[in-house]
């Protein structure tokens, strides 16, 4: 099994197991759609790059192509965006995907580009745990719509730096929102032009913010800031 798991897996009636080797590619299918698609083109790069760093295919770089259903081998992962194909797996989620292993290779339907990064992550996952994936149909959805981790940093200043290692490890156990809360009695902890003496002695700085909010934005996290007010604002009084 794998963690996070995944809401379901059917084995299929014939026997056999899928592994990604240095001839796989990753295949997104070349429909109008997905050909004009920014997006899911960021993301399975993503997800190339996670592939790479944790070494699913030892000292291999995946090619990544459009192509058709007729272009794919065995040896592959055709992935597109069909929102009626992942309903199937008993969910009309965003989030929601299916993935079909067969001899025929490994194909992903998924309900938004979100749901192919998720998907593409639990291919490499089976292969890092159990070394393939059987013949057979996964189906995954989340049980909650949003999954947060709540982060108070007005009461304790946390860095840019460790930001972006926790949207990252966010991602990648399908948590999709971050509250930064950053005011507290105990600190202001967000740049501020309009009044800088509101703000404790380390905050963070706009450009970092920006920096926190696109790396967000990459790894398919919401961003939702807090503030306490009227209460709770301790801080600001000081001035």
């Amino acid at each position: 099994s794998i963690n996070p798991i995944v809401q379901a897996y059917e084995l299929a009636t014939e026997s056999g197991v899928y592994e990604m080797t240095s001839a796989t590619r990753f295949v997104i299918l070349a429909n109008q759609e997905n050909m004009d698609n920014a997006r899911l083109q960021e993301v399975v790069k993503l997800i190339n790059s996670e592939c790479m760093g944790k070494q699913v295919v030892a000292n291999a770089t995946l090619a990544m192509v459009y192509g058709s259903e007729d272009d794919a081998t065995a040896d592959d992962i055709l992935i597109t965006i069909d929102k009626a194909k992942a309903a199937e797996s008993g969910s009309d989620s965003e989030e929601a995907y299916v993935i079909e292993i067969s001899a025929d290779g490994v194909k992903v339907y998924a309900a938004s580009e979100n749901a192919v990064m998720y998907a593409l992550r639990s291919i490499y996952l089976y292969m890092i745990s159990i070394d393939g994936l059987a013949y057979g149909t996964i189906k995954d959805y989340p049980q909650l719509e949003e999954r947060r981790l709540h982060v108070d940093c007005g009461r304790k200043y946390i860095s840019k730096d460790w930001f972006i290692r926790q949207i990252r490890e966010m991602s990648y156990m399908k948590f999709n929102t971050l509250q930064m809360h950053f005011s507290e009695n105990a600190g202001f902890r967000i740049e501020c032009e309009t009044d800088p003496l509101i703000v404790s002695d380390q905050y963070l700085r706009k450009a970092e913010v920006r920096e926190i909010l696109a790396e967000a934005k990459k790894y398919g996290i919401k961003v939702i800031p807090s503030f306490d007010s009227p209460g709770h604002v301790d801080q600001m009084l000081r001035t």
